[in-house]
């Protein structure tokens, strides 16, 4: 023991150091934490006002060999095509109902609601799930190409389309009305092409 040193802590300083160290650190603190806030309120807003100049997203898919368009916040989900249960004296434009987490789904061949010719039903790929909670339909088409941003101001009326088509895109881009479009398919008015 006699080649060790012994010092004697000043207790009473440190806790003394710490308490100004952490006062320092609640006042700066608050005010950066503030700043922050701040900064990310800023950023948000950008983001908004970025995604709302834009324009609407639209889920682009395609319908025999056509691009047509859904607005992403009317659809919830996009299912690839698996095995399903075929309806029988059903209306041409069901293909039948699948089970999905513990529901039912009506499947409803797009092409042939909308009036449009395809070459079979081997083509079609995927669902794209759309309507309320409770009432979603499942709309068959061939792919789902993604999502695209759509000027409000650039979509024309339809023209003779009717009230399945919300309205032109571009060039080849026709926009489907989701209300519509999902009464029709589970029978509640309408046209069905």
């Amino acid at each position: 023991m006699s080649g060790e040193r012994t010092s004697r802590v000043d207790w009473a300083g440190v806790y003394a150091r710490l308490d100004h160290a952490e006062q320092r650190l609640q006042g700066d603190g608050q005010k950066q934490v503030t700043e922050e806030l701040a900064q990310r309120a800023r950023a948000l807003a950008r983001s908004a006002h970025q995604a709302e100049a834009a324009g609407r997203s639209v889920v682009v898919l395609a319908i025999a060999g056509g691009r047509y368009g859904l607005d992403a916040c009317e659809t919830s989900e996009v299912l690839p095509l698996g095995a399903f249960t075929p309806i029988p004296k059903a209306p041409p434009f069901v293909a039948g109902v699948v089970h999905r987490r513990g529901e039912i789904l009506l499947l409803v061949d797009t092409a042939r609601l909308l009036g449009l010719r395809r070459s079979g039903i081997a083509d079609l790929t995927k669902i794209v799930v759309v309507g309320p909670r409770g009432g979603e339909v499942g709309l068959l088409v061939e792919a789902s190409e993604g999502i695209e941003s759509v000027d409000p101001a650039s979509v024309r009326a339809p023209v003779g389309e009717g009230p399945l088509v919300e309205g032109l895109a571009g060039a080849r881009l026709v926009l489907l009305a989701p209300g519509p479009l999902v009464r029709a398919a589970r029978g509640e008015g309408g046209t069905c092409g």
